[in-house]
């Protein structure tokens, strides 16, 4: 295993070397990593909340994760 040191150099040469589309991927994650809201917004826990609910009431009206992974490939290209 790395030391820190170690995967400090890796990632500070890493994005020495990154693109804007990955540099903003980093920025994304140490602002997440720094804002004061963690975890999930009222909003959001609220929508959660219903689709858990729909699901215990009917099970059956999901979808295989497969089917789930074959939608997604197929529309985007995956």
């Amino acid at each position: 295993m790395d030391s820190s040191i170690q995967l400090r150099k890796k990632i500070h040469d890493f994005i020495d070397q990154a693109d804007d589309k990955m540099l903003q991927i980093f920025n994304a994650i140490i602002s997440n990593e720094n804002s004061d809201e963690k975890g999930l917004t009222k909003e959001h826990r609220e929508i959660l909340d219903k689709r858990l609910e729909e699901h215990q009431y009917n099970p059956e009206s999901g979808k295989p994760w497969t089917e789930v992974v074959n939608e997604l490939k197929k529309e985007y290209g995956l």
